[in-house]
């Protein structure tokens, strides 16, 4: 004869599967999705997030299972089995993960990820800026002065073109990073460039230049209206963000004409897709 029983680790298994979904559905809701994966990865996330609510529907559906009734009084040396649905206290661990997501706010990278303005603005001779000459490198649209750049656009294609970016004028958003020891009037502004999530995220900034950049706390998010020029800051070579211009003497600056404060942009990062790079404007 066959009874029904309540199967604890069935039920359990539910229960982190919905706590996984809820976190997914959180995620999407509130945006901080784009905080932790790139456009692309998170459409996949979306298609997990199908298969997890199929999955726990089912685990909902077959907590009760049958099992064959069977005297106690009788002789187990025939290892007839006894699934009770015990709690798999390894499955506990699972909870925590879920708990944390849906109680502790998703946070941007900023500052604490990374590796450890002077008002005269010079005028860059671009006879003598280097220049990549490779016959095989084709130069990039030339961007319109004053539009908005992303930084990772400037740092791409300074070398192949810097007669397009040198001694004009552009806009950039970014967020605040001021490394030890630097003056007063001196900050970087930078932004996260990723593939595919935070976890392969690798910073990427400019110097800056402004009277009072000190009043700008790490990780505050601005746009800035500036000119590039340069600088020689060696110490630039040494900063994750910035060792992109390696081994120059003269180093891309951005000297700023505006700076406004702004929130957290939604999309806070920069889209590495294997043929170009997309968004952080």
């Amino acid at each position: 004869m066959k009874r029904k029983r309540f199967d604890f680790g069935r039920l359990l298994q539910a229960v982190i599967l919905f706590g996984f979904s809820i976190y997914l559905i959180k995620l999407f809701g509130t945006g901080e999705i784009h905080k932790l994966v790139a456009p692309h990865i998170a459409a996949l996330l979306k298609l997990t997030l199908g298969v997890l609510v199929v999955m726990t529907l089912y685990a909902l559906l077959t907590f009760f299972t049958k099992r064959s009734s069977c005297e106690c009084d009788h002789d187990h040396s025939h290892h007839h089995a006894h699934d009770h649905g015990q709690l798999n206290p390894v499955s506990l661990l699972l909870v925590v993960p879920v708990v944390l997501g849906l109680l502790v706010p998703t946070q941007a990278l900023g500052v604490s990820k990374m590796k450890n303005g002077l008002q005269t603005l010079p005028k860059v001779d671009l006879s003598k800026v280097p220049r990549e000459e490779a016959s095989y490198v084709t130069k990039p649209p030339k961007p319109k002065e004053g539009s908005e750049l992303s930084l990772a656009d400037v740092a791409e294609n300074i070398l192949i073109a810097p007669e397009y970016y040198f001694n004009r004028r552009f806009k950039f958003t970014g967020f605040v990073y001021h490394p030890d020891g630097w003056p007063s009037n001196r900050m970087i502004l930078c932004r996260y460039l990723i593939a595919c999530c935070a976890a392969d995220a690798s910073p990427i900034g400019i110097a800056v230049e402004m009277k009072d950049a000190a009043k700008y706390k790490n990780n505050s998010w601005v746009h800035i209206e500036g000119t590039i020029s340069t600088r020689k800051i060696p110490q630039l070579d040494r900063i994750e963000a910035t060792n992109w211009y390696y081994g120059y003497p003269e180093k891309p600056v951005l000297f700023v004409h505006t700076i406004k404060q702004i929130k957290e942009p939604k999309d806070p990062y920069i889209y590495f897709t294997g043929l170009n790079v997309t968004g952080g404007n």
